[in-house]
């Protein structure tokens, strides 16, 4: 069964802050939310849909995404200075970098599994 079919209504802006901030609080669609309020079970808490969305602290994903970022350019200069002299990476900048990883892979896991917010050391 596909979802072909668009349909349009008016709302306030009340209204459809109202919807919204409902939906995200089931943690639904906003179509989602409204097909199981009209169709689904009209009375009482709505009825989860086939399709969740996901809840994702985006904020804090972003900011670990740019510390990846860093850090993978950090490991790209260290392997490119490998391999121009040998010696010219100590091993404890190699250290210091795998446990960067380390701490970014902890938080990135933490925040996917809606545990503890990343970068908040």
């Amino acid at each position: 069964m596909t979802q072909g079919q668009v349909i349009r209504f008016r709302a306030t802006d009340e209204e459809a802050a109202a919807l919204v901030a409902k939906a995200k609080k089931e943690a639904l669609s906003l179509s989602a939310y409204v097909r199981a309020r009209v169709i689904d079970k009209p009375q009482g808490k709505a009825t989860p849909p086939r399709q969740r969305k996901p809840a994702a602290d985006v904020e804090a994903l972003a900011r670990l995404m740019g510390q990846l970022g860093k850090v993978g350019g950090n490991l790209n200069q260290i392997a490119h200075n490998l391999n121009l002299v040998a010696g010219s990476v100590t091993a404890e900048e190699i250290r210091a970098a795998l446990a960067d990883l380390r701490q970014l892979r902890a938080a990135t896991l933490a925040a996917i599994q809606g545990g503890t917010r990343a970068g908040s050391d």
